[in-house]
């Protein structure tokens, strides 16, 4: 089962059409091409910086005779893209201004819209009632008083 983030827009008018799903779980498009999907995702900082280890990397497998390490930086860079691209995305939306509203865990997209919209459903704010008027006092006797635990606020148990 995959976890799913509900993410909505700083003035979101209508949830329904504004809710973005975003999946948190392995994507085969992030490990496979991991900075196109980068750039396609608007990522363009984690990107850059990739980059530049990327190129890091290759000028120390260079200078020190290191075969494989631009090879193994770019299958790290490859896996944690691959596990982490979906939460790097619902961060980086976050600071743009997005709320995270909810983590949904379903087995797909379809299921996991279904649940947060019904949950969105039974937490609507509902027309308030008119609170019931309490009855006059005696003139002389006490006023209403605030009482924790098992004491009633008239004085019984």
């Amino acid at each position: 089962m995959a976890s799913f983030y509900a993410l909505t827009p700083k003035t979101c008018r209508d949830p329904a059409v504004e809710t973005l799903f975003i999946r948190d779980g392995f994507s085969w498009g992030a490990f496979l091409l991991p900075l196109p999907w980068m750039l396609y995702r608007r990522l363009w900082l984690i990107t850059a910086l990739s980059v530049v280890a990327l190129f890091f990397a290759s000028l120390a497998a260079e200078e020190f005779g290191l075969d494989g390490l631009s090879l193994a930086f770019g299958l790290i860079l490859s896996l944690w893209t691959g596990f982490e691209g979906g939460h790097l995305r619902a961060m980086h939306l976050e600071k743009k201004g997005w709320r995270i509203e909810d983590v949904i865990n379903a087995p797909d997209i379809d299921t996991a819209e279904a649940l947060y919209f019904e949950a969105l459903a039974d937490t609507a704010p509902t027309q308030p009632t008119a609170r019931p008027k309490l009855p006059e006092g005696r003139a002389g006797a006490p006023g209403p008083t605030v009482a924790l635990g098992l004491i009633e606020p008239y004085g019984g148990r």
